[in-house]
C-alpha cells in the first residue's frame, strides 16, 4: 500500500456526458475526503501512541 495521492486524483476524468461527470466529481469529493479523514486518523493515532510510548505505530509510519 503506498502513500500517495494519485489514486484520488486518478478519479477524474473529463467526460462529455454532464451526469457522468458529476458521478466522478462525487467519485473524487469521497475519495479525497476518506483519505484525509483517514490520514487525520492515523495523525492522532500516532501522536496518542508517541506520547504512550508505543513503538508499533512508528514501525508502521515507517514502511509506508
Amino acid at each position: 500500500m503506498s502513500c500517495s495521492r494519485s489514486s484520488a486524483f486518478s478519479a477524474v476524468r473529463p467526460v462529455s456526458n454532464g451526469k457522468q461527470s458529476d458521478k466522478a466529481k462525487r467519485k473524487y469529493m469521497i475519495s479525497l475526503f476518506l483519505q484525509l479523514g483517514l490520514t487525520r486518523a492515523l495523525t492522532q493515532l500516532y501522536k496518542l501512541d508517541s506520547e504512550s510510548g508505543s513503538e508499533e505505530v512508528k514501525r508502521n509510519e515507517r514502511q509506508c
